[in-house]
């Protein structure tokens, strides 16, 4: 079977024969919806019966998982209406197996089903997982998707961070993976510069009192019996391995540059004991120097409740991503170095060699294509938000305070899973849609302009592997939405979606054109946009996969003084939403000298009871919806793709 793209166009029905003989030169069918089931109907040509589970691999290999068939029924003709037109009918009347029961666990057969199976209960903290259980629906997400394919590229499987969006389950995953060879990792430049990532310069440009300060740290359970020189050695093969941990920024001729320095510096590692450990953690968070290297550490071996290790980044080496991949990267190394074999690490790309591609798209016609969702802006004030007191000066991180408010754990389960099948959306489509109506309402507008975090780790067409890459590789960037506050949600959640589908087809465009190109015309299309004074930023699943025999795991312990009090905020409010055990948690951070505590709460319930109401609603809807968004390569509006499955 040939590996064709297929692309959906409202065709006519002697058009869609040609061109389903086009893509599978020795069949012809044609689909439909039977008892909630896609069916392909396959006639062969030429006496020639291919096999049922080929087509469905093939068709695997080159659709959304949403298009491909559950079943195949193969037909001596296809059945004609008296014009020569397909009798679709007729079609719908061929009586199909009964379908298997979607409780039903379904088994790994072959070494890589079982493979993938064993990695996705680690991440997920689940079993028993079937091969035919969708990745999402089990509380899967675009964080977990990275380290879903670094961990999978270690056991010899090739699958990408789009195969996995979508084919969601093992059993796709699995004909993906044999389809391609692993592909060697893209060879490192070696590079010792490279210009500044677009979020690296978003933080220097904002001038900070102490810029120095703005980490990201973790405190580590060590199992007993780890030599301490054994947890030196693995971490400085850590520091090898990974740039990002070895690097500084520098000004070079007025640009700054990420610098890699001498391999052989030695990791900054204090050992201590526990009276003065809080001390110790405290100033490695403030020793920190933007020229490098951006890593400590401090160990403690007396801690009642077992040795402890702290580990402070500066945020422009580290993001969330990036602490799963240095956290395992560490117990592997602890592993082969307790048992005196050598490290060896997996290979990664180096955020350097990536600053150099990207600096490669900043000037590009691809660019510019991406930067049109951007094109037009709204005015000013849909990127403002009302106050409950009078704006003065800049807002210091020490004003800082957080709400926390969470949902049910079955609205929770509901959210990544059946409240997303109707209209084939993500958890993200449907919490935006709640924010965009609290912010509605609250604003007495119907345009909303926020900023989106995202985790900046390639983008559609680009094959740079940054599955294994620590360093801060976030995305920032505008997105707004026009809705109409009193619209039901089977109305406003496909609209949400199609409009920030808009934005998030290249999350990276709008800060590479805003801080890497020097093609004046992006860079103005990404300054005419207003700087949002709200924040969303969707952490995924936050609690730690399972990782067997593991030498050291998160601790519980909260670090302290990660960020300067001085330095200013960077927005009024800042949504951060994240799953743990089971639950959804929304963090609404606020400084009380703009905000009152009752305003906060208000808002919060408000996003709460909104996105359990959508959740709610689109849970009760059976039949499936699809967008434009959902064929990008159609390029149909919402009435031709209406028309067009209508005809099916």
């Amino acid at each position: 079977m040939t590996d064709l793209k297929f692309r959906v166009q409202a065709l006519s029905d002697d058009q869609l024969h040609r061109l389903q003989s086009e893509l599978f030169p020795h069949t012809a069918s044609s689909s439909s919806k039977v008892a909630q089931a896609l069916v392909a109907f396959v006639v062969a040509s030429d006496s020639i019966m291919p096999d049922a589970s080929d087509i469905l691999s093939g068709m695997a290999k080159a659709l959304p998982s949403h298009m491909v068939p559950d079943e195949v029924v193969f037909l001596d003709t296809l059945p004609r209406l008296a014009n020569g037109k397909t009798d679709m009918r007729a079609l719908k009347s061929y009586r199909l197996p009964e379908p298997v029961r979607s409780t039903e666990v379904v088994s790994a057969r072959s070494e890589t089903e079982i493979a993938l199976t064993a990695i996705w209960s680690e991440l997920l903290n689940m079993e028993p997982i079937g091969i035919l259980d969708n990745f999402f629906e089990l509380g899967g997400d675009s964080i977990l998707s990275i380290q879903l394919v670094s961990r999978a590229r270690q056991a010899g499987i090739g699958i990408e961070p789009r195969d996995i969006a979508e084919h969601p389950t093992i059993s796709a995953l699995a004909q993906v993976a044999l389809s391609r060879q692993l592909d060697e990792p893209t060879p490192s430049t070696n590079a010792k510069s490279a210009p500044a990532l677009p979020i690296q310069r978003w933080f220097l440009d904002r001038a900070l009192e102490v810029p120095a300060q703005w980490n990201m740290s973790r405190w580590f359970d060590i199992a007993p019996g780890v030599p301490f020189d054994a947890i030196k050695a693995a971490l400085q093969d850590c520091v090898q391995a990974h740039p990002a941990l070895r690097m500084g920024l520098q000004k070079q001729n007025g640009a700054w540059m990420q610098v890699c320095l001498d391999t052989t510096s030695n990791v900054a590692l204090s050992t201590v004991t526990s009276d003065v450990l809080a001390e110790c953690a405290a100033r490695a968070q403030q020793s920190m120097d933007l020229g490098g290297p951006l890593l400590r550490a401090v160990l403690c071996s007396d801690n009642p409740t077992g040795p402890l290790l702290f580990l402070a980044v500066h945020h422009l080496a580290i993001d969330a991503v990036s602490w799963q991949i240095l956290t395992d990267d560490l117990n592997i190394a602890l592993t082969r170095r307790i048992a005196g074999r050598p490290t060896n690490l997996p290979a990664a790309a180096s955020p350097l060699d990536w600053a150099i591609r990207l600096d490669s798209y900043a000037n590009s016609k691809a660019l510019g294509d991406d930067l049109s969702a951007w094109s037009a802006p709204p005015a000013p004030e849909t990127a403002t938000v009302p106050t409950d007191f009078q704006r003065g000066s800049p807002l210091p991180e020490g004003s800082a305070k957080t709400e926390i408010a969470d949902l049910t754990s079955d609205i929770t389960e509901a959210l990544t899973s059946q409240a997303n099948r109707a209209f084939h959306t993500q958890p993200l489509d449907l919490m935006l849609t709640a924010l965009a109506r609290t912010l509605a309402e609250w604003t007495k507008r119907r345009d909303i302009l926020i900023e989106l975090e995202g985790n900046g780790r390639g983008w559609q067409g680009d094959t740079t592997d940054l599955s294994r890459t620590v360093g801060w590789l976030t995305s920032y960037f505008p997105v707004w939405f026009d809705i109409d506050p009193g619209a039901e949600d089977a109305q406003l959640v496909p609209q949400v979606k199609e409009q920030l589908r808009q934005f998030t087809r290249n999350d990276l465009s709008f800060g590479v054109a805003k801080y890497m190109s020097t093609t004046d015309r992006f860079a103005a299309i990404a300054e005419g946009v207003p700087k949002a004074e709200v924040l969303f930023n969707y952490l995924g699943t936050m609690q730690a996969a399972k990782t067997s025999g593991a030498w050291i795991t998160p601790s519980p312990m909260q670090a302290d003084l990660d960020r300067y009090p001085n330095n200013v905020r960077a927005h009024i409010l800042e949504f951060n939403v994240w799953k743990h055990q089971n639950k959804l948690h929304i963090g609404l951070t606020y400084s009380p000298e703009r905000h009152k505590i009752e305003t906060i709460s208000r808002l919060l319930d408000a996003f709460c009871t909104h996105l359990t109401k959508i959740v709610r609603n689109l849970s009760t809807l059976e039949e499936d919806r699809f967008t434009p968004s959902d064929f990008p390569e159609a390029e149909m509006s919402q009435d031709d793709l209406d028309s067009f499955l209508d005809g099916l």
